[in-house]
């Protein structure tokens, strides 16, 4: 069984990699930006500016990022998070969402807290410390801790621009208890709806007017 796992493990990888040929959309430091979604958002200057803002707000923190996060891609996660973060391949899997109420500065410091979340696993991982269902609950409440610290960090900074009680969140485990619960063929089905459905509002055509519609209007505005 272990030689499976692992035959799957790198089967699983080759194919994340192969899914990002020809879809880097930009660099920092040699984290290399991946819009495997193209849905003409402000990923790319967001998540640059994030990095940025971890490299000059907290060195330590953003050595890390960079020890442990070499790619970063815009795509579809398992229902129930934000981000996966992939060791092998030191990828960070993060679906972009924008914060219609967070201006730029903020969205940046929101996704700079959880990079510095998703480099923690990476930490963990190199120390052996692999999630498990034994062990789980405590790795997220490292990593929520550390991002937390970082956040402190950025209010202390600026508390207009970063207000602690927005970026600094209380830890929950039932927030991951959606993608903890779920089986992988539920998790699986689940997420190949779900990207196929997010390729479908990226087809120009779905968003031109219908004929018929507009011929024949319903009565519901």
């Amino acid at each position: 069984m272990n030689i499976i796992a692992k035959l799957l493990d790198k089967s699983s990888d080759w194919g994340l990699l192969l899914a990002m040929k020809g879809a880097e959309v930009g660099q920092v430091d040699g984290i290399v930006l991946f819009d495997l979604r193209k849905r003409g958002d402000s990923f790319r200057p967001t998540m640059e500016r994030a990095l940025r803002m971890i490299r000059e707000h907290d060195p330590r923190r953003y050595a890390r990022v960079s020890k442990y996060i070499s790619r970063i891609t815009n795509s579809i996660v398992i229902p129930g998070l934000d981000a996966v973060y992939f060791f092998s391949i030191r990828t960070v899997h993060v679906e972009f969402r924008e914060l219609p109420l967070a201006g730029p500065e903020l969205l940046s410091a929101f996704y700079a807290c959880l990079l510095v979340h998703e480099s923690t696993h990476g930490v963990l991982n190199s120390r052996g410390i692999k999630s498990s269902k034994t062990n789980r609950v405590r790795v997220e409440r490292l990593c929520v801790s550390e991002q937390n610290r970082f956040a402190a960090r950025l209010s202390a900074a600026d508390p207009i621009r970063y207000p602690c009680e927005i970026l600094q969140l209380p830890f929950d485990e039932r927030h991951w208890h959606e993608a903890w619960n779920a089986g992988f063929l539920e998790r699986s089905s689940k997420l190949l709806w779900r990207t196929i459905t997010d390729k479908k509002l990226d087809q120009p055509e779905l968003l031109q007017p219908d004929k018929n519609h507009d011929q024949h209007p319903s009565q519901h505005c």
